[in-house]
């Protein structure tokens, strides 16, 4: 699943200018890594808090839905049914980009949402 985060212009010029002040003194080793674990720690909050990246609480389940879940067990919290959402998180990085993203395929459906399935972004 990709996802890309836009930054309005004036975000942007700051972020970069941060950078550069980073590289000048000469302390950006491993910045970006640092940044990739940063947006993975958020998006593990995200879950974990039932909440937006911009902290607006998720939309809770269909009380049919809820009702038939409980019924086999999972009894939980949203999105935490089997737990392999969460443990598949990762990170990539480079010289210019930190990412967080997840392996398990239905993450994108959850993030965008679907006719039969709410949006919950992490």
């Amino acid at each position: 699943m990709e996802l890309d985060i836009k930054f309005d212009e004036k975000d942007m010029r700051i972020v970069q200018g941060a950078f550069a002040k980073l590289v000048q003194l000469g302390k950006s080793d491993g910045i970006t890594r640092k940044m990739a674990n940063v947006l993975r720690e958020d998006a593990e909050d995200a879950l974990e808090d039932e909440r937006s990246p911009k902290g607006e609480k998720w939309e809770d389940l269909d009380p049919a839905y809820k009702k038939s879940r409980y019924a086999k067990g999972y009894d939980g919290k949203i999105l935490h049914r089997t737990g392999l959402l969460m443990a598949s998180l990762n990170i990539d990085y480079g010289d210019d980009f930190a990412a967080v993203g997840v392996s398990e395929s239905y993450g994108i459906y959850h993030q965008l949402g679907t006719k039969k399935c709410l949006r919950v972004r992490f």
